[in-house]
């Protein structure tokens, strides 16, 4: 990161997706992370629809059906037993896109509503609309 920051240094604009501190294993050094904090923000949105498309045709084309189960069992106390066994009857019934849906809904939103919704944004853009301030 550090070695990429370097070469983007005299770049008026770097845009970076938002994240915690700590990734994986790895975190932010502090001194990135709180310059990250005070930037502007912008926040990206689209369609249902064009989310699943782009989840599957980036992430699906060589699926390992029993992996994704077994992820699905260590995330059971957050998704609920009754959603793990639908989740994993969608997968074992190859309605991938039905999948991405349904974690996309009963997982990842929930799980980043509350960091998404607690910003302040500069812009919103859309897949459906051109630039639009929130200042105005």
């Amino acid at each position: 990161m550090l070695k990429r920051l370097i070469e983007l240094k005299k770049e008026k604009w770097i845009l970076v997706e938002g994240e915690s501190r700590k990734i994986g294993k790895n975190q932010i050094p502090l001194n990135v992370w709180e310059q990250l904090q005070c930037a502007k923000k912008i926040k990206l949105s689209c369609s249902m629809k064009d989310r699943i498309e782009r989840l599957h045709k980036e992430y699906c084309k060589n699926i390992d059906k029993e992996l994704i189960i077994n992820k699905l069992k260590m995330i059971e106390k957050y998704l609920g037993k009754k959603n793990v066994e639908e989740l994993i009857k969608l997968i074992e019934a190859n309605e991938i896109k039905k999948f991405i849906e349904k974690i996309l809904v009963e997982y990842y939103d929930k799980l980043y509503k509350h960091t998404v919704d607690s910003k302040e944004y500069e812009f919103e853009i859309t897949n459906s609309t051109a630039l639009r301030s929130r200042l105005s």
